[in-house]
């Protein structure tokens, strides 16, 4: 399965472009979390990146590879719950479905 992106923006902000989107999860969730592409956001490499949760209950944390092209979406339990507690990554195969996030990248 794969997180879908949605909702799905670009502009220029000074000399880079701003890519702004939802992320959606899906229904089983995979352990170390989902891959989006640079390109999917419709860039070619990202500089940074800022995500916050928007709906469902749970916490996102995000990593860039070295060159900017790949973007790495965890999915973490809220403080209020999770079958592995709080502040842990969620287990494998749950149904993150509901999890939203907004996703704002900037690059080029």
């Amino acid at each position: 399965m794969a997180i879908a992106i949605g909702s799905l923006k670009t502009n220029v902000a000074g000399n880079q472009r701003v890519s702004s989107a939802t992320l959606t999860g899906d229904s089983s969730y995979t352990t170390g979390g989902y891959s989006v592409s640079a390109a999917s956001l419709g860039l070619a490499t990202i500089n940074s990146v800022a995500i916050t949760e928007n709906a469902g209950g749970f916490l996102p944390q995000s990593s860039l590879n070295a060159a900017g092209t790949i973007l790495n979406v965890k999915f973490f339990n809220t403080e209020t719950g999770g079958a592995a507690g709080p502040g842990t990554e969620v287990v494998a195969t749950t149904n993150v479905s509901t999890g939203v996030f907004n996703v704002v990248a900037f690059g080029y």
